[in-house]
């Protein structure tokens, strides 16, 4: 059976989400087991769909302009421990 693009889209799309919830609401040993589950479908749905990495924001054309966020959050951090001190 083929899946349109947008059923298999929403399928991966609630799959992942039951993944990442699920180890939130189970004991601990499961919950071990069920966050590295979450993680491997994340990792490697992303990898099968390498040819759409810009469309997740992953390429490196969006890097440069968005690198002033990093330098703004290392800027107002060190306000912060300079105000601590």
């Amino acid at each position: 059976m083929r899946l349109t693009p947008r059923a298999r889209d929403v399928l991966e799309l609630a799959t992942g989400y039951t993944l990442i919830l699920a180890p939130l609401w189970t004991p601990n040993p499961a919950q071990r087991f069920l966050y590295w589950a979450a993680f491997a479908w994340i990792a490697i749905t992303a990898i099968l769909r390498r040819r759409q990495f810009e469309n997740h924001g992953l390429g490196l054309s969006g890097l440069m302009p968005s690198l002033w966020a990093v330098g703004a959050a290392v800027l107002m951090k060190s306000q912060r421990i300079l105000a601590g001190a």
